[in-house]
């Protein structure tokens, strides 16, 4: 029963990203989704960190914290400029559902693992965490964004994407890792000197 609720929204979103949309609507979708993923995101995941985290001792080492913290920012913002780039670029879209690039895009940073913006806002989402309350805090929120978002790509994104890409995202799927990139990038089987 629920993995046919879940092909259902996947067919659903499907249907949503197959649509080709205007410039004008891919600027405000970028602009929407980063309100989202900057803004309201960060502030849910806060209070959600601040319910499972509200008996723990908080705050910590503030130069700890910044130390920590701000780097991590730096990273995360730096990872999610770059996939968005690349989306726009090389896909002809955005991250959000309503103007989903067109093209399957594998170049750049979904060359080293196949959900960026993820692994990116993971670490922006620790970094604010940190800076804003608490090491706890930054853990719990990175763990969060860790643990919704790997839902929602394996169960959702994942077929959406077969459905749309068929055998060219399952080769992608074959040798590229799901979230954390690998040391060394594996040679391909067809060509080992890659």
């Amino acid at each position: 029963m629920i993995d046919t609720m879940l092909d259902s929204i996947a067919k659903r979103v499907a249907a949503i990203t197959s649509q080709q949309r205007s410039l004008v609507f891919k600027v405000l979708s970028l602009i929407g989704g980063g309100m989202i993923f900057l803004l309201l995101f960060p502030f849910l995941l806060g209070l959600i960190g601040k319910t499972i985290t509200g008996t723990l001792p908080s705050k910590g080492s503030l130069t700890l914290r910044y130390a920590m913290g701000i780097p991590s920012i730096a990273v995360g913002l730096g990872i999610l400029i770059w996939s968005v780039k690349v989306f726009w670029s090389a896909g002809g879209g955005t991250p959000a559902l309503a103007a989903a690039p067109q093209r399957l895009v594998t170049t750049g940073p979904y060359g080293y693992c196949r959900n960026p913006i993820q692994l990116g806002a993971m670490f922006l989402y620790f970094g604010m965490g940190a800076v804003a309350d608490s090491m706890i805090m930054g853990a719990t929120m990175f763990g969060l964004a860790l643990a919704l978002g790997t839902l929602y790509h394996r169960y959702i994104e994942e077929k959406e994407l077969q459905s749309r890409f068929g055998a060219e995202y399952e080769d992608y799927c074959c040798r590229t890792p799901f979230l954390f990139p690998r040391c060394r990038r594996r040679a391909s089987k067809e060509n080992p000197n890659r």
